[in-house]
C-alpha cells in the first residue's frame, strides 16, 4: 500500500528560558528587480564624477587664467627691461661710433698735416713719449698747467680729458702680445670702424703700417709678398690674415665696391668664426703659390655667393691637418666625415663660368684628390676649354687618341668612348691598357698636388682634359696615394693598380719593394709583429717604380695586388682593412687602407 509522504509540521523548540517563542509573522516577498539597484548606483557614480570633474575643471581654469595673468605680467616686464636694454646699446653705440668718427677725422687731419704731431701742440710733448705697450697718460699728466686743478673745476672737462685719452689710445693696437680682452676690443672697434665707411683698402694700409712698426724684421723688405710672412703672437697673426684675405680679395674684385663685394668682405673679415684665419691658415700649412691662392678667392666668393655657411665650411677645409703633411694618426678622417665631404663637392655649383656638365667633371676630380690626400681646390678654366675642345676635334677628326696631333692634345688626357666627361674622369683614374699599365700617368695628372686648373673638351665619343699647367708643387713630406689612406669607399676603387707618390722624404728607386696585409678588423694603432704575422699576406702580382724625375709620375711606384685574396662584400664590392708596406733600405713608408 502506497505511503503518503509525512506532513511537515511547524513545530519549535522552547526558548532557553522554557517560554514558547511567538510566530514570526511572514516576511512579503521582495518584488524590486536588482538590475535596477544596479543603474541607481551607476547613476550615482556618474553623477558624483560629473561633480568633481567639473570642480576640478573650474580649478584648473581658475589656475591657468591666474597663470596666464603672472606669465603676461612677466612678459611685459622683460619687455620693458628688452626695451630699456636697447635703447641702452643704441646710445652706447651712437656714442662709440661719435667716438670713432671723431678719432678717425683727427688722423686725416693729422695726415693732411704731417709736420704737425697733434692738432693743438701741447709745450710738453709727455703724450707723444709714451711708449705704445704702456698705459696712457693721466689727464693730469698731459694738462698745459703743472699747477694742481681746482676742486670746483666743472666735471664735465674732466669727463671729455678722459674721453679724449681713449680716442688717443683706442687706435693703438698692441700685436706683439696675447688676444687679451683689452687688445681684442680694440681691435675689433678698429675692423667695424673701416667695415662700416667700407673702406677695406684704408683698413689693410692701417694694419700694415701697426705690423710693420709691430714686427720690423718680417716686414723689413717692401718687396716680400705678404703669403710668405709669418708671425706668432695671436694679436699680429690676426691682423696679418686679414691684410693676406684683403689683398687676395683686392685682386680679384672689380675696382668699384657693390653691395655683393661689402656683403663678402665683411663676412670674410668680420665674421665670429674668422673665415680669414681659417682661410690664410691653410695657405700658410700648405704652402701654396699665389696663383692657387687667387683661384681659391675666386672659389670662396663662388662658394659665398650660394652659401655663407658652405663658404665658412669650404674655409675650415682648406685648413684640413690632412693636408698638411704626414699624421701619427692611421684614420685622418671618420666615415661620416668623409660622406659628408663627398656630397659637399660633388654638388658645388658653376662657378667661374663653367656650365653644368663642366662643373661636374671638376667636382669629380675633385673627389679623387680629396680622397688621396690631396687638396681638391682645382677650378675650371674657360681658356683651358677652348683648348680641351681643339684637342677633341682634332682626335675626333683622326678617328684615334694620340698625343702627337697637336691642337693642345700634348697637354691633355685623352679619352674615347664616352661623350660624359665626369665618366672619363673615372676612366684616367682607372687608367686601363697594357699602355698605361705602368706608369697610370692620366691618374698622375688628376692627382697632382700642385695641379690649380683644368676644363674638358668634347667631341662626340672623343673627350680631352686640359691638365697639364705646369704647376709641379713639392709634395707633402709622407706623400699621398691611390686608394688614400684611412677609409677609402670602395665604389672609387678602380681598376687593378695601386699608387704611391712618395714626399721629399722618401725616394723611390728600381730596389723599392711593396708588401701587403689583410687584417681581420680595422686599426687602433700600427700592427705589431705577432698581428702582422697572423694577418693575410696579400700577394703584390708586379710593382712599377718611378725614380725622381718627370713630374708628376717620378718618384711614385705603381703597384699590383693580388685582388682574388680580397675580402667581397655583399655588393660584390672589395672590402677589409690592409696593411701597405713600401721600404727602399732602412726606410718604410707605413699606412692603412679601410675599404667600406
Amino acid at each position: 500500500m502506497a505511503t503518503l509522504p509525512p506532513s511537515r509540521t511547524n513545530t519549535r523548540r522552547p526558548s532557553a528560558a522554557g517560554r514558547a517563542s511567538t510566530p514570526r509573522k511572514p516576511q512579503p516577498k521582495q518584488n524590486t528587480p536588482t538590475i535596477v539597484w544596479v543603474l541607481v548606483a551607476v547613476a550615482i557614480l556618474i553623477i558624483g564624477a560629473v561633480i568633481l570633474i567639473n570642480n576640478s575643471n573650474e580649478k584648473q581654469a581658475r589656475a591657468i587664467a591666474a597663470s596666464k595673468k603672472k606669465n603676461e605680467e612677466i612678459a611685459r616686464k622683460n619687455a620693458e627691461i628688452a626695451q630699456k636694454a636697447q635703447e641702452d646699446r643704441e646710445r652706447r653705440k651712437k656714442e662709440k661710433e661719435e667716438r670713432l668718427a671723431a678719432a678717425r677725422e683727427a688722423e686725416k687731419t693729422a695726415q693732411q698735416q704731417p709736420t704737425t704731431p697733434e692738432p693743438a701742440p701741447q709745450p710738453e710733448p709727455a703724450a707723444d713719449t709714451t711708449p705704445a705697450d704702456e698705459e696712457p697718460p693721466t689727464p693730469e699728466a698731459g694738462d698745459e698747467d703743472t699747477t694742481e686743478s681746482d676742486p670746483n673745476e666743472d666735471a664735465s672737462e674732466s669727463e671729455e680729458d678722459s674721453e679724449a685719452v681713449e680716442e688717443d689710445e683706442q687706435p693703438q693696437l698692441k700685436l706683439t702680445g696675447k688676444a687679451s680682452k683689452k687688445n681684442l676690443m680694440a681691435f675689433g672697434e678698429l675692423v667695424t670702424g673701416y667695415t662700416k665707411e667700407k673702406d677695406y683698402e684704408g683698413l689693410r694700409t692701417r694694419l700694415m703700417e701697426e705690423l710693420t712698426q709691430s714686427f720690423p724684421k718680417q716686414f723689413a723688405d717692401a718687396e716680400t709678398d705678404i703669403l710668405s710672412i709669418k708671425v706668432k703672437p695671436a694679436m699680429g697673426k690676426r691682423a696679418l690674415t686679414i691684410c693676406q684675405a684683403l689683398s687676395l680679395a683686392a685682386e680679384t674684385k672689380d675696382e668699384k665696391i657693390t653691395p655683393d663685394e661689402d656683403k663678402f668682405l665683411s663676412w670674410l673679415i668680420g665674421a665670429k668664426k674668422s673665415p680669414a684665419l681659417d682661410f690664410c691658415s691653410s695657405l700658410e700649412k700648405h704652402k701654396v703659390s699665389r696663383d692657387m691662392a687667387l683661384d681659391m678667392m675666386l672659389d670662396m666668393r663662388a662658394a659665398y655667393k650660394e652659401n655663407p655657411r658652405a663658404a665658412a665650411q669650404k674655409a675650415r677645409t682648406f685648413a684640413n691637418p690632412m693636408f698638411a703633411g704626414p699624421s701619427k694618426k692611421l684614420y685622418l678622417r671618420d666615415k661620416k666625415v668623409i660622406e659628408k665631404m663627398l656630397m659637399e663637392l660633388l654638388e658645388s655649383p658653376p662657378a667661374n663660368g663653367a656650365d653644368a656638365q663642366q662643373q661636374s667633371a671638376v667636382n669629380m676630380c675633385n673627389v679623387f684628390r680629396y680622397l688621396c690626400g690631396v687638396p681638391p681646390h682645382v677650378v675650371y678654366d674657360k681658356t683651358y676649354q677652348k683648348e680641351a675642345q681643339e684637342a677633341a676635334l682634332a682626335c675626333q677628326k683622326a678617328g684615334t687618341i694620340s698625343h702627337d696631333l697637336g691642337h693642345h692634345t700634348d697637354k691633355c688626357n685623352l679619352h674615347m668612348g664616352t661623350s660624359d666627361p665626369t665618366h672619363s674622369v673615372k676612366g684616367y683614374i682607372q687608367d686601363a691598357g697594357d699602355n698605361n699599365r705602368k706608369v697610370r700617368g692620366h691618374r698622375a695628372w688628376i692627382l697632382n698636388h700642385g695641379t690649380q686648373k683644368t676644363a674638358f673638351g668634347v667631341a662626340g665619343i672623343f673627350q680631352a682634359q686640359r691638365t697639364l699647367d705646369n704647376s709641379f708643387a713639392p709634395r707633402p713630406e709622407g706623400g699621398y696615394a691611390y686608394p688614400g689612406r684611412g677609409f677609402f669607399p670602395s665604389e672609387y676603387l678602380l681598376g687593378t693598380g695601386w699608387s704611391y707618390y712618395a714626399g721629399p722624404d722618401f725616394t723611390i728607386s728600381p730596389d723599392t719593394k711593396v708588401e701587403i696585409w689583410m687584417l681581420p678588423t680595422s686599426l687602433k694603432s700600427n700592427p705589431t709583429t705577432e698581428q702582422l704575422k697572423k694577418a693575410t699576406s696579400v700577394p703584390v702580382l708586379a710593382t712599377f717604380p718611378h725614380p725622381p724625375g718627370n713630374p708628376p709620375i717620378g718618384n711614385s711606384i705603381v703597384f699590383e695586388p693580388d685582388y682574388s685574396k680580397f675580402r667581397v662584400g655583399k655588393d660584390g664590392k672589395k672590402v677589409g682593412t690592409y696593411w701597405i708596406v713600401i721600404s727602399e733600405g732602412n726606410k718604410k713608408i707605413e699606412y692603412v687602407v679601410d675599404l667600406f
